[in-house]
C-alpha cells in the first residue's frame, strides 16, 4: 500500500501536500547529506500533525547533534521540555559522544510516526527509525552499542505536552527490534 511521505530537504518538511518550514537537513562536512524519509498515513487533525511535526523536529534534530559532534544543542533543546527526563538523556548521550570522539551517522530514516493518544495538553505517539549508526570521528570504526554505534532500527513510544503551543518531548521509551516484521511501531518499516 501506498502511503504519502513525509520528505525532508533543506529548510522544509513535507508532509503529503502541506508544507512547514522545519529545517531538516544540517550538516559542517560538504561531503555529507542527511535526508529522511518518513512514510505515514495523514488520517489525523491538524493538532495531532503538529504533534507529529513537533516530534520529527527534535528526532532530527538529535540526528543533527550527534552527527556533527558538538555540544552546542540549542536547537535540540528547544524541542524538549525543560527540565524533562528526556532533556537530560539525550544532552547526556550526546556529551558521551563528543567526550569519546564519537560522531553519529549522516543518514537516517524516519516513519511510522502516529498519534496513538492526543487529550488536552498530552500527546503519545509511535514511530520507528533506522540509521547506519555511529562509529569514531577520527578513524571511522564504529563505535560501542552505548554509543550509538551498531545499524538498526529503533521504535519509539514518545509523550509530548503542548507548553504554550509548542508541543514539546518530555519522555521516550526506545528498543531496538531485530526486524521490520515484529509487531510495534517499526512493523512494515
Amino acid at each position: 500500500m501506498s502511503h504519502p511521505h513525509e520528505v525532508a530537504s533543506a529548510g522544509a518538511t513535507t508532509v503529503g501536500d502541506r508544507s512547514s518550514a522545519v529545517p531538516t537537513v544540517a550538516s559542517t562536512a560538504p561531503e555529507s547529506v542527511t535526508t529522511t524519509s518518513a512514510p505515514r498515513r495523514l488520517t489525523g487533525s491538524s493538532a495531532e500533525v503538529a504533534v507529529e511535526r513537533a516530534w520529527v523536529a527534535s528526532i532530527n534534530d538529535f540526528y543533527r547533534a550527534s552527527e556533527l559532534g558538538s555540544t552546542n544543542l540549542s536547537s535540540l533543546d528547544a524541542t524538549l521540555l525543560p527540565g524533562s527526563l528526556e532533556l537530560a538523556q539525550e544532552t547526556g548521550f550526546i556529551s558521551a559522544q563528543v567526550a569519546s570522539g564519537v560522531v553519529g551517522p549522516s543518514t537516517w530514516r524516519i516513519g511510522n510516526v502516529r498519534v496513538v493518544s492526543l487529550a488536552g495538553d498530552a500527546a503519545v505517539l509511535t514511530a520507528c527509525s533506522y540509521d547506519p549508526g555511529s562509529h569514531f570521528r577520527a578513524t571511522g570504526r564504529p563505535a560501542p552499542a552505548s554509543l550509538g554505534g551498531g545499524a538498526g532500527l529503533t521504535a519509539y513510544v514518545s509523550h509530548l505536552e503542548d507548553v504554550a503551543g509548542r508541543w514539546l518531548l518530555y519522555a521516550t521509551d526506545a528498543s531496538e527490534p531485530t526486524s521490520a516484521t515484529e509487531a510495534g511501531p517499526c512493523l512494515g518499516f
